[in-house]
């Protein structure tokens, strides 16, 4: 039997493994949303009361203002490569306005200033942050290279196309999917040749599925290799609102 002692080291160990796996959950969740106390809790089998009071003893924050100065840790990396401009990233980290994302990006300066980096803790190339924003965001969502092959892409891209992720990357976007190339070809070349964006919507047969209707979002990518141009695409399964026509 453990002596009282001994108890409390276990118990302090314990806590220190659960918040240790909460922050990854919140720096995994950056481009999908703040989980919530309830749900971190719940995963984690450990009370709202008792998670919030360990956490600020230990990170002297909140759960939702740490999960906040992680967004800003990642935003100021992108603005400072010139890739995004701010309402890009606050669209990226889905805030409902820039004026939002501004006071919170501002808070976190005055953070920095007295404490130290939160989340690239380690040396992060701009090309692994890229591609970590785009796997992680919770809607459709892909990059292509200038050959129109897949460069990253979310889970839920290949859940709307009923796509398996093994041999996407590095094959040509239409190669499952034809009826692709039909729809984006000339988006797809014009985003390319002359940076142009498109938007649009139309109609797709899923052998599974049957018929979906989507849009389409195409506009240049930052580019990870300067001899190349990159194309992000976004998608939305709009079949329900068509059904509801």
């Amino acid at each position: 039997m453990l002596n009282p002692q001994c108890k409390m080291k276990h118990l302090l160990y314990y806590d220190d493994e659960v918040l240790k796996k909460i922050e990854d959950n919140l720096q995994s969740s950056l481009l999908t949303g703040f989980p919530g106390i309830t749900a971190l809790s719940k995963l984690h089998f450990i009370s709202e009361t008792k998670l919030k009071r360990h956490f600020k003893a230990k990170f002297n924050t909140t759960l939702f203002s740490f999960y906040r100065f992680l967004q800003m840790e990642m935003a100021e990396k992108l603005l400072d490569e010139n890739r995004y401009n701010k309402k890009q990233i606050a669209w990226m980290l889905k805030f409902a306005n820039q004026s939002n994302f501004t006071v919170w990006y501002k808070k976190y300066l005055e953070h920095k200033s007295q404490k130290q980096s939160l989340l690239y803790k380690g040396s992060n190339s701009t090309e692994n942050l890229i591609l970590s924003t785009v796997s992680q965001a919770g809607f459709p969502v892909a990059v292509l290279d200038n050959k129109f092959k897949y460069v990253v892409f979310s889970k839920e891209w290949t859940n709307v196309f009923e796509f398996k992720k093994n041999g996407l990357v590095g094959s040509v976007y239409s190669r499952i999917l034809p009826e692709l190339k039909t729809m984006w070809a000339d988006a797809l070349e014009n985003c390319v040749n002359n940076g142009t964006v498109h938007f649009n919507e139309g109609q797709l047969n899923l052998i599974n599925m049957g018929p979906i209707w989507i849009t389409w979002y195409i506009r240049p990518w930052p580019q990870l290799d300067i001899n190349e141009r990159y194309i992000l695409i976004c998608v939305d399964d709009i079949s329900h609102f068509k059904k509801m026509v």
